[in-house]
């Protein structure tokens, strides 16, 4: 029948081995197909298998129910049609999960839509035909039950987040970046703590006091994980942005876990950030200035941001960690920027009506752009390096941002990681202010420059 050849009715025959056998390789070609899409080191998902389960039942409740409605006497018949004209299917996903990467590129990409494509009406063309043979089926009411069959499978789908049987093996993945880093140099715990003081103390010096009547923008970042230097370079390009673009300059601090920096800048712990929050705090008018928090680095299934510098025992944190560190300082107007796998599930523990929440992946969502060789992840480039380099407005840079993800993860076949956003009627009505402030700046500095002789 995948040949298009003709077979007669009495030549199709179907026990409960047969059944039981395609059902089998069913499972078989999804873990295998799984395994290859999935890059190691890989864990088995047990979520996945259970949604892959649920998957492949509803195609035999589709099947039996198309057998009630057809000839209840056929039903294995029916039940083994519908699994063995998914084989082509597997063939092709296989290959895309397997062929060379600049099959995969935009240029390119058309290619795999049409093989893909190719494989779905092929295998329509095998249900059709293998119902009217193995359910005497004529033509047309085959093709009508093929149909119907296909819009219930695609309407369960548009409602299920599919899942291979395997996922990434985050705490694997860590220990090997971790050994594989190129910063090796053994870290002396002792004195990196002991200089923790004295760096605090001396980036809090360089912060100025608020300016009365400006809404100022306070800025701090937060790096929290050593073990790829990508968290390290994002922080740093960030600050820099928002002091030439967004007049934090005197108002901005960084806490970083990285070898590079560990004698020049804090490290990223809770407790350091705890301390430069009541630093900034000290020096806001809480009732007029924002601050501005971005932490990047990598989340849990669990909502916690690991927090990791070589072998010193860090606290993850957790959205309500961050939320009591905030409060203990007094600080008011909160714009917070989570940048992780996961980070979605920060949003319940920290939004209120004056705070900002944007993510980057939903609470059951992984983010993607961790490496040692990238400059940014996908998400701070897409936001910050791009969008917010020619928007003020955070809220519509963030609405950029998550557009030009998306098509990113289309182009290279990942699931979407879903970035968030939760606002608070009152913050977006502090933003205003600021926004308003920083556009008239931004359009008075090329005069300014030209009268400086600049």
């Amino acid at each position: 029948m995948a040949r298009g050849r003709r077979i007669a009715v009495v030549r199709f025959r179907v026990s409960l081995d047969q059944s039981v056998a395609f059902g089998a390789l069913h499972v078989l070609l999804g873990v295998g197909y799984g395994w290859l899409v999935v890059d190691a080191p890989r864990a088995f998902d047990l979520g996945g298998a259970a949604l892959q389960a649920l998957i492949f039942v509803s195609l035999l409740v589709l099947a039996w129910a198309a057998a009630r409605e057809t000839q209840p006497h056929r039903l294995g018949s029916t039940v083994l049609v519908f699994l063995s004209a998914l084989w082509p299917i597997w063939i092709v996903l296989a290959f895309q999960a397997t062929v060379p990467a600049w099959q995969r590129d935009a240029d390119f990409s058309w290619v795999g839509e049409t093989v893909q494509g190719g494989a779905m009406v092929w295998g329509f063309c095998i249900l059709v035909r293998a119902l009217e043979v193995g359910c005497g089926l004529a033509g047309v009411r085959a093709f009508a039950l093929v149909l119907f069959c296909a819009g219930g499978s695609l309407a369960m789908l548009n409602h299920i987040e599919v899942e291979p049987y395997w996922t990434t093996d985050w705490y694997a993945l860590w220990e090997q970046r971790q050994t594989e880093s190129a910063d090796t140099e053994e870290i002396d715990a002792e004195a990196l703590m002991f200089a923790q003081h004295e760096l605090l103390l001396g980036m809090a010096g360089e912060l100025e006091l608020e300016r009365p009547g400006v809404a100022d923008l306070y800025f701090v970042g937060f790096a929290a994980d050593a073990s790829q230097a990508v968290f390290r370079r994002e922080v740093l390009a960030t600050r820099k942005l928002f002091d030439t673009r967004f007049d934090t300059v005197g108002r901005s601090a960084v806490l970083v876990n990285h070898a590079a920096t560990r004698e020049e800048l804090p490290i990223a712990s809770g407790s350091n950030l705890g301390f430069m929050l009541h630093e900034i705090a000290a020096r806001m008018n809480t009732d007029e200035d924002i601050l501005f928090l971005f932490l990047t680095g990598h989340g849990s299934k669990t909502h916690e941001l690991s927090v990791k510098f070589d072998d010193l025992p860090l606290n993850t944190i957790e959205s309500l960690t961050l939320d009591r560190l905030l409060d203990e300082a007094g600080i008011r107007w909160r714009v917070i920027v989570i940048s992780a796998c996961y980070a979605g599930g920060f949003i319940d523990g920290l939004a209120n009506d004056e705070t900002l929440v944007l993510t980057a992946a939903a609470s059951d969502r992984r983010s993607f752009g961790c490496s040692n060789e990238a400059e940014w992840t996908w998400f701070g480039k897409a936001f910050f390096e791009e969008a917010l380099a020619e928007e003020i407005d955070f809220e519509i840079a963030f609405e950029r941002a998550r557009s030009r993800i998306d098509a990113w993860e289309q182009e290279d076949e990942k699931t979407h990681s879903l970035p968030q956003i939760s606002a608070g009627a009152s913050i977006r009505a502090k933003l205003e202010f600021l926004e308003l402030r920083l556009t008239q700046a931004l359009a008075d500095e090329p005069s300014r420059r030209a009268a400086l002789g600049d």
